[in-house]
């Protein structure tokens, strides 16, 4: 935060409008809240909202709010509809992290993820394995994966951005 509002190189509003944007991501809003989130589904099984909800505030939000400040950084303010755009981007692409993490916990080599699998069933936790097969995780995750390089039509150069979707889509750890 400190970085962001002291920042010379843009003028004091667009810092201050991403120390605002930085809070409300952590808030009980954001982050803090789908951890809470989180943290109830450990003891209950969550619907498949609130499952989402959880994963747009949680691992979501830190992606969103990365696409808001480099729309910020890049001259696209928030009535933009480029920044929108940036945003569903970051929306569903944090989705599909989290189902492939979801995937990866129940199908993965130990070996390559690094960390031992079965942990979300072993913990209770409501994941997107618990109201889906594995290849259908898989296409709903291909569904996102297409519907944000979608958004990132109104955008030029984003190669960057169309191969992070993909990667995020295929990775195996």
């Amino acid at each position: 935060l400190r970085t962001a509002a002291n920042n010379q190189q843009v003028p004091r509003n667009i810092s201050l409008r991403a120390v605002n944007l930085i809070c409300n991501a952590v808030s009980s809003e954001g982050m803090i809240g789908g951890q809470i989130i989180d943290m109830r589904g450990e003891r209950e099984m969550l619907d498949f909202e609130t499952l989402l909800k959880l994963h747009r505030k949680k691992t979501g939000e830190v992606i969103i709010v990365s696409a808001m400040l480099g729309c910020l950084a890049a001259g696209v303010d928030s009535d933009d509809a480029r920044f929108s755009a940036a945003v569903r981007y970051a929306e569903k692409i944090g989705l599909t992290f989290q189902i492939i993490d979801d995937i990866l916990d129940v199908i993965a080599d130990p070996a390559v993820l690094g960390k031992n699998v079965g942990s979300d069933v072993s913990e209770n936790k409501t994941t997107f394995m618990s109201f889906m097969s594995v290849d259908e995780a898989r296409q709903y995750a291909a569904k996102l994966t297409a519907e944000a390089k979608e958004d990132l039509a109104c955008f030029e150069h984003a190669d960057l951005l169309y191969a992070l979707a993909d990667y995020l889509l295929v990775r195996e750890k």
